[in-house]
């Protein structure tokens, strides 16, 4: 499961929204955004110099609109819409909900239609190909007359909204890997007398300790670590001393480095030689639910989007606590920075009020009411994640924020540097499953995916 399928599990499905009025402004909203045939087309993009806003015509209002991520866990973003337009009531507001995984392909097509919304939004593993083709206005401009407050934002998200040295986006989202934090639970530990793991706890001791509560005859099972996307390996890659991809985005290191190949081997044997995580068949015969909230599982790696969803879930049923991802034998405790960001349109014809509105969605405020109402994770402010109701909520959000400030070495998000960050994802979808669950030898297995992932590589952009 990635980590948008666990965020939004019992609201995975756009969002049909009624029409709000809002005091002296309006907000109108839609179910999905539009979408039209056709295809992208053309080549890197300079700095897009949008008009100026464009001026309410007599007795009118400003229309502008933004593509909201769809999922009950994003809601916050429609709730501060709403209270923008609210104090904005010279702009008519139509709120879209796009759904997630849909988010690049609609971006794309509504582009070379002419029909994007003034305000999308991108995951950064998507953002570099719709700005290299020229989507998104960059906003250098306006955060050098307006600073939003770059320096309360983490580098590596900046980084992440960032193409060719330009600044398309203001980051609204954050986690620092789809599997950097481990829920556990207690009961399940309690009952074999043995002592649970701790944030100190490495990778191999890791293994030590689950395996002794693993037992699999009775659909109990140490853990469900498995890497579905190929940066989630990179988190393995970089507690290890290397990466997953070349600086320079040119070089799959999967199979060609010793260190990533180490990690691979450990990651692998969770199945093929310890046994403490549930093989194909014992997901496709076994009973159905074999997930954390089940009760059938020691350990679950997640991220922190996750951690309270997952909480709710459980409820009463057992006792639970959440550790930070093992350390490496060697002391590292890698991650990478994924996040979103809101970008303007470069076709936008109310460029500043845009503007306004990402501001707005990508504040403290909005980061903390995202997490206390929604149970999302806080934005990548540090006083998002300083705020005492962030801390009150679980404790490890407290210290997640101490390892985010101390990381062990390269934070940044590895993507291929050619935009062509889809087609290396089903690369590795489709090669590592027989890998990782041990259907092949383990060499072939490693060739088979470090090729197909480097023929993605060797590709010209789009």
């Amino acid at each position: 499961m990635t980590r948008r399928q666990a965020l939004k599990i019992g609201g995975a499905l756009a969002l049909a929204i009624p029409i709000l009025t809002a005091c002296g402004g309006s907000l109108t909203s839609t179910s999905s955004s539009t979408t039209s045939s056709g295809s992208s087309t053309g080549s890197s993009a300079s700095a897009t110099s949008a008009p100026a806003s464009q001026a309410a015509p007599s007795g009118g209002k400003v229309s502008l609109s933004i593509g909201t991520e769809s999922g009950e866990s994003l809601n916050w973003q429609r709730d501060f819409a709403k209270q923008w337009a609210d104090k904005n009531p010279d702009v008519n507001l139509r709120v879209d909900t796009v759904t997630y995984g849909q988010a690049e392909e609609k971006t794309l097509t509504a582009m070379a239609a002419g029909t994007l919304q003034d305000i999308s939004y991108a995951a950064c593993k998507w953002f570099p190909l719709p700005a290299q083709k020229g989507a998104y206005r960059a906003i250098d401009d306006y955060v050098k007359t307006k600073d939003p407050g770059m320096s309360d934002i983490f580098p590596g998200t900046v980084a992440n909204s960032t193409f060719d040295g330009k600044l398309y986006g203001l980051p609204y989202d954050f986690d620092n890997g789809n599997y950097a934090v481990v829920v556990m639970n207690l009961d399940v530990f309690s009952a074999k007398g043995v002592t649970p793991p701790t944030d100190e706890t490495d990778v191999q001791q890791f293994v030590d300790i689950i395996s002794k509560v693993n037992d699999p005859s009775n659909n109990i099972y140490g853990t469900d670590y498995l890497c579905g996307t190929y940066y989630d390996f990179s988190s393995i890659a970089r507690t290890w001393g290397t990466d997953i991809i070349s600086s320079d985005g040119k070089k799959f290191q999967f199979a060609t480095d010793p260190k990533s190949m180490a990690g691979a081997q450990w990651h692998t044997e969770l199945r093929t030689k310890y046994k403490v995580a549930p093989l194909k068949a014992a997901l496709q015969s076994g009973p159905q639910g074999i997930g954390f909230p089940s009760g059938k599982l020691a350990t679950s790696f997640q991220d922190i989007n996750t951690v309270l969803g997952l909480g709710d879930a459980v409820g009463n049923k057992f006792k639970w606590d959440a550790i930070l991802y093992p350390k490496g034998t060697n002391g590292n405790r890698s991650f990478y920075e994924f996040s979103s960001c809101f970008c303007i349109s470069a076709k936008s014809t109310s460029p500043e009020k845009a503007y306004d509105l990402i501001m707005y969605q990508a504040s403290t405020e909005a980061g903390v009411y995202g997490l206390v109402k929604d149970h999302f994770a806080p934005n990548p402010r540090i006083t998002s994640w300083q705020s005492p109701e962030v801390g009150k909520l679980h404790p490890i959000f407290t210290r997640l924020l101490g390892w985010l400030k101390n990381p062990s070495g390269p934070t940044n998000f590895p993507l291929p540097g050619n935009g062509r960050y889809s087609e290396l994802q089903d690369a590795w979808a489709n090669q590592t499953q027989p890998l990782f669950y041990g259907d092949v030898p383990f060499a072939q297995g490693m060739k088979a995916v470090q090729d197909a992932s480097q023929a993605i590589l060797d590709k010209p952009w789009p």
